[in-house]
């Protein structure tokens, strides 16, 4: 199954702050590897520097809570199961003619 995880950096109370929390998270993502079973196929950071989003695949829907768990300190996250667009069509067709057999 797919997922689009997506994350926004948690607001510090002072530059200074801020400088620490960045360089905390930093340091700890150095050292983090996604779980087995857990397939990355895209991993992008949003261009204001404000989080980023990771396009996920996986059997397994418990192995996404590993970087909510370990980074939800310094961010909050959104974890949206997702399905290729074009299988997606097809159900949504599907919906339609339904909805059109019914008078």
């Amino acid at each position: 199954m797919k997922f689009m995880v997506s994350w926004k950096v948690n607001a510090a109370g002072s530059v200074a702050t801020a400088e620490d929390d960045v360089k905390r998270g930093l340091a700890l993502f150095s050292k983090w590897s996604p779980p087995e079973g857990l397939k990355m196929t895209e991993f992008v950071e949003r261009l204001d520097g404000q989080g980023g989003y990771v396009m996920c695949e996986t059997d397994d829907p418990s192995l996404l809570l590993d970087g909510p768990s370990k980074f939800g300190v310094a961010n909050t996250f959104e974890v949206v199961p997702v399905m290729d667009m074009m299988d997606a069509t097809l159900i949504a067709q599907e919906a339609i003619d339904f909805r059109d057999s019914i008078s």
